[in-house]
Parts: structure tokens; sequence; C-alpha cells
């Protein structure tokens, strides 16, 4: 149903990265309903519509909210509240994943990279900080991978690229079971002796709930002994672009230019409108990338020592005050540079 759905698309892309002023999530429909069919689009329009209709579609998922302010009446003579009366009438129901996707990892940045040929290096554009918790927790040896996995089962161990990241020491705990204990080692005022480990694994702030409590479920002691601390690093970052790995050099041996750049852009986005700021034959050393309209991130981008941005929605005075810091604009156009987590998405759901 749209329950299992919803919950798969929020564990991939996290409400919690949406932008303040962004409305994402169910919008439309009973987030009850049976779910047989799914249309992925990149924006609700008539014809997207139109089509739901046409193929039985019971929910469609799309990149761009239908509803963004408050509607204050459902006339015909309101092109949102018109496809709202329509997809209510099919009984359609509209999930939005909008910011939150494009900051999250694997959406909107990692599928423009993608289909460019490219891969992440860095977070760019930055919009959320997260911080980490350290919890350590002292673990009869033989009970050390069982609790370690109820942790990361639960969302702990993640750092980067690396996941199940752990730290263990060998000791020995000591305990007096008193009146009224059910120790599950040891005896009633007799003190024990027990091998043990310190398990230390790091929580990101929104796991730090779900992380304690599966340890306390899946620990053997009636009361576990664990420390929790706020840390002020690492953090886990999340933006809105990234700066790219360069493509190879040529045949030649020469670096792309921009004018290599617009070409392999307006090709492997397939989007003829394809524009470029600067000189065609400035030599580009590192790239950003920017899906959607990303030409206001030119600061972030120069000062991460890029000297292009690939982006869509360009503005005349963002390109002119970027070429004024060296950096130089490509602009493949706002759907262009998003339809590719479209596809990225529609392939997750049927993966799913």
């Amino acid at each position: 149903n749209s329950k299992k759905i919803i919950k798969l698309l929020e564990d991939r892309y996290p409400p919690r990265l949406a932008a303040s002023w962004d409305n994402i999530g169910f919008q439309v429909g009973n987030a009850s309903s049976a779910v047989n069919k799914i249309l992925v689009a990149l924006e609700i329009t008539p014809e997207v519509v139109q089509e739901a209709v046409a193929v039985n579609a019971d929910l469609i998922v799309c990149h761009h909210p239908l509803i963004v302010e408050p509607l204050k009446s459902l006339t015909e003579s309101n092109p949102v509240a018109s496809l709202l009366r329509k997809l209510t009438a099919a009984r359609i129901g509209v999930y939005v994943a909008h910011t939150n996707a494009d900051a999250s990892p694997g959406g909107t940045v990692d599928a423009l990279l993608e289909a460019l040929g490219m891969q992440r290096l860095e977070i760019m554009g930055e919009v959320i900080k997260e911080p980490y918790f350290k919890l350590a927790v002292y673990v009869p040896e033989n009970n050390t991978e069982a609790v370690a996995k109820a942790m990361f089962d639960c969302g702990a161990g993640h750092l980067g690229n690396y996941a199940q990241c752990s730290f263990s020491v060998s000791g020995t705990g000591t305990f007096l079971p008193l009146e009224g204990a059910e120790p599950v080692i040891g005896s009633v005022n007799v003190r024990e002796h027990v091998a043990k480990r310190k398990l230390e694994v790091l929580v990101p702030e929104h796991s730090v709930r779900a992380v304690v409590k599966g340890m306390l479920d899946a620990h053997p002691y009636e009361v576990p002994a664990y420390d929790l601390w706020p840390l002020k690093a690492p953090e886990q970052v999340y933006g809105f672009g990234a700066v790219a790995q360069v493509l190879p050099s040529d045949i030649s041996g020469q670096s792309w230019k921009l004018l290599d750049w617009a070409k392999h852009v307006r090709k492997t986005l397939n989007a003829p409108g394809t524009r470029m700021t600067g000189s065609p034959e400035a030599v580009i050393h590192r790239v950003a990338v920017v899906p959607g309209a990303g030409s206001s991130f030119y600061r972030e981008a120069a000062e991460a020592g890029c000297d292009l941005l690939i982006t869509g929605d360009v503005k005349y005075h963002d390109a002119q005050s970027a070429l004024a810091l060296g950096l130089h604009m490509i602009d493949a156009g706002h759907s262009e540079t998003e339809l590719p987590f479209v596809s990225r998405l529609a392939s997750q759901l049927r993966a799913d």
C-alpha cells in the first residue's frame, strides 16, 4: 500500500533534509490506499494526470511539489486546483520528494553526476550539518556481535562511504547483584567478574533514540552499562550540489575546455538549449554540479576552487558575478538536469 511506498521513499530521501520552505510528502489521496501501479514524473502537469488516468495508476511519485502555497479555492480557473480535482476524482495519490531528494546521497545530484559520467568528490552547497554522537556499551564477549548488529541495523556505524564501523576493546567488568535483581550471569549477593568488551559506534543525531533502543533490546543484561556523548566533530554534511571528478584529458593530452564541457553536457543530457558563460577556450580544472535552478550557488562553487558550475536556470547577474570570481557556467536547463533523477527513482521503485 501507499504507506509501504512512502517508507521506502523516506528511507532513501529523509524528510528532515528538505528545505524549510519546501512542501514535500504525501499531498493528494489516502496514504493507506492500495497501490498496484505507480507513475514517476518530474512534476504534475495536465499531460501527466491524463497519462496516469490512462494507465490506471494509483500513485504519482514526482520531484516538484504540486502544492507549494496554500490554496484558497478549488475553482476550475486555478490550474493547481483543477489538477487536484482531476486527481481526486480518479482516486490517484501524489507523493513528492523534492529538496530532500536534492540533499540526499543517491538523489538528484548523484543521478546527474552518473548521467555525465562523473563521480562525487565532496559536498557543495551545504544546507544541513547533522552532529554525531558516540555510543559506548559494555557487553559480554559472547554477545558483542549480536549487540553490534542491532545497533548497525538501527542506523549506527556509518562514516562516509563506510558502514558497520565500530571499535572494541577487551576488559573485565564487575558487579554485585542485590536483592530483587535477576542477573543473567552470577547470583544475588555474590560479586562477579566477567570478561567484557567495550563496543563504540558513531550515531547520527536523528538515529540516537532508535539505536539506543535497539542496543537495549539486544543486550543480555537487565541493566546494561553504556555512555552516550555528543561530538563536535565529525558531522554528517548534506548539500544541494557536489564537486565532481573532472573527466580525463582528450587523446591529445589536453584538458577539457569550456566548449568541450558544453558539448558533453548537451549530448549526455539531451539538452539542445545548453548555454555557456565565459570563453569557450577556457581550460577547466575543477567542476561543480547543482541540478535544477542552481546558479545562486556560484559563490559556494568558487569558494570550493571550481572554475565551472553545471546547473540550470542561470540568471544573468549570477553569471556575471560568477565570471568575476573566475567561475564559468553551463546552463543545461532546469528539467534536463533533474530528469536523470526521475529515471533513477523509477528504477529504485521497480527494484523495491
